[in-house]
């Protein structure tokens, strides 16, 4: 989906996009690159603007899914020293 006028700051690739209440999308992929780090972004649709939400713990190869208490949950990827991401990262829709 294109939201006129709201551009991401980074190009994404294997993007999982969820809708939120209040007309928003959280958006989530991989940089473009080789090994392109993990980002998300939360687009509000009616303003079109976009808002990037930092990782607390950055990684890349991160999945995002939605969680039974209807949080989403980011799981999973490597830190940039090649660790595997042990945390797991909610982000809460109001």
């Amino acid at each position: 989906m294109e939201v006129e006028g709201a551009a991401l700051t980074a190009a994404l690739g294997g993007v999982a996009a969820f809708a939120l209440p209040g007309g928003r999308i959280l958006a989530v992929g991989s940089e473009a690159g080789d090994d392109g780090p993990t980002r998300s972004f939360l687009v509000h649709v009616a303003a079109a603007q976009v808002e990037e939400l930092p990782l607390r713990a950055p990684r890349r190869g991160a999945a995002v899914v939605p969680a039974p208490n209807g949080t989403l949950a980011l799981l999973g990827g490597v830190h940039a020293d090649g660790t595997p991401a042990l945390t797991l990262e909610t982000f809460f829709p109001e």
